[in-house]
């Protein structure tokens, strides 16, 4: 028995009726499928649960919002992977899916991260102040500056 498994990834400028590929091995059926926006992912993940896909992968350019639209979109025909807790090692669950972003904001807001200032990244180390490049001298090492082999002569390179 194979699993049946699918791919979803955003791309712009796609067509998913078009754009998907199916690679089969002996234990693995594997559906890859583009999508342009949350909108057609939706119909997307709708048709792959109805044709009998066992487990579906998302691509990290959902993000949570594009994950909540596919969760919701094929609510109570998937069980969701399990998110397993740092601290406990305990299976978490979601219980649902803040869309508003003015909601969002409102959480770090009130534990007072909304306005913590990010370290800035350190500094590259410029050149030395007094550093010039003259173009008097040729910027290449001269050919009587190289090491000369004795035993080959220069006409064996050649």
């Amino acid at each position: 028995m194979t699993l049946k498994a699918a791919f979803i990834f955003l791309a712009p400028e796609v067509d998913p009726k078009k754009d998907r590929q199916t690679l089969i091995t002996p234990q693995v059926e594997l559906t890859a499928v583009s999508v342009g926006s949350y909108q057609e992912v939706e119909g997307v993940a709708t048709e792959l649960v109805n044709q009998e896909i066992e487990a579906i992968e998302l691509c990290g350019g959902f993000g949570n919002k594009g994950t909540a639209r596919i969760v919701d979109a094929v609510a109570g025909k998937y069980e969701v992977y399990p998110i397993i807790c740092s601290k406990c090692e305990g299976q978490m669950r979601i219980i649902d899916f803040i869309h508003d972003e003015e909601v969002i904001r409102k959480i770090p807001k009130h534990l007072n991260l909304w306005d913590v200032k990010r370290k800035l990244p350190p500094r590259a180390h410029a050149p030395p102040i007094d550093f010039h490049t003259t173009y008097d001298e040729p910027q290449m090492p001269d050919v009587d500056d190289q090491v000369i082999d004795i035993e080959y002569p220069v006409e064996a390179y050649f």
